[in-house]
């Protein structure tokens, strides 16, 4: 089944599709309204969907698809390479994604990657999703000590020690009491403390006893 709003693009996908002897259409929509009409009537293998259509999206349409057909396939087929759509399209249920601009070879490609059930992204679209993975990868795995200085890092063993007062702390590193208190209030801040206690009560529920550089490895 072809779901899309513009007349030019429904007939070149229906010219596209009918060249291969192994495919056959089924429906056509120029709606997001009209296709979920179309699929509540049959049963399509395959659903070829723009993301972009004024009444109902794409993605609702995705999702209406899986709910009335389980075993139904959705390719998402838009004009948009962000990765946020992408995702969205993923997420509703889509076994792949195709970029209008690809090639009618590349689109027949996806159409049967999506028929045997493999999934299928559009080359313009892959480096923008790897990216964005590798990126929600980095800040989920980042550590706020990360962005300790090395006067705080210091600061950061000796309490873990259990060395807390200010002039204790002054002392080992041979500096002022209120610059061990200034020094405190950024470490406090950047690790989402409000005391030493609070600090104290952190290091021992992340594990982090120790000096930072084997807190940081067991982060």
């Amino acid at each position: 089944m072809i779901a899309d709003d513009h007349t030019l693009v429904r007939d070149g996908l229906c010219r596209l599709v009918d060249s291969d002897p192994n495919l056959e259409i089924v429906g056509v929509a120029s709606s997001g309204g009209e296709a979920i009409r179309l699929l509540q009537a049959s049963a399509p293998d395959l659903l070829l969907v723009d993301l972009n259509m004024p009444d109902i999206n794409g993605i609702e349409v995705i999702r209406a698809a899986r709910r009335l057909n389980s075993g139904i396939r959705s390719l998402a087929f838009t004009a948009y390479a962000s990765s946020s759509y992408v995702y969205s399209a993923l997420k509703a249920g889509a076994i792949g994604y195709v970029v209008k601009t690809e090639s009618g070879t590349d689109i027949l490609r996806a159409i049967f990657c999506a028929l045997d059930n493999l999934s299928y992204l559009s080359p313009e679209v892959t480096h923008e999703v790897v990216t964005g993975y590798v990126r929600n990868a980095r800040d989920k795995d980042a550590s706020p000590l990360d962005d300790l200085t090395g006067r705080e890092r210091e600061l950061f063993d000796l309490i873990a020690t259990k060395t807390v007062s200010n002039k204790a702390l002054a002392n080992s590193l041979f500096v002022s009491e209120k610059t061990i208190q200034r020094h405190k209030t950024n470490l406090f801040r950047k690790l989402g403390v409000t005391d030493t206690q609070d600090l104290l009560r952190k290091i021992k529920a992340n594990g982090w006893d120790g000096s930072v550089e084997s807190a940081m490895e067991m982060s």
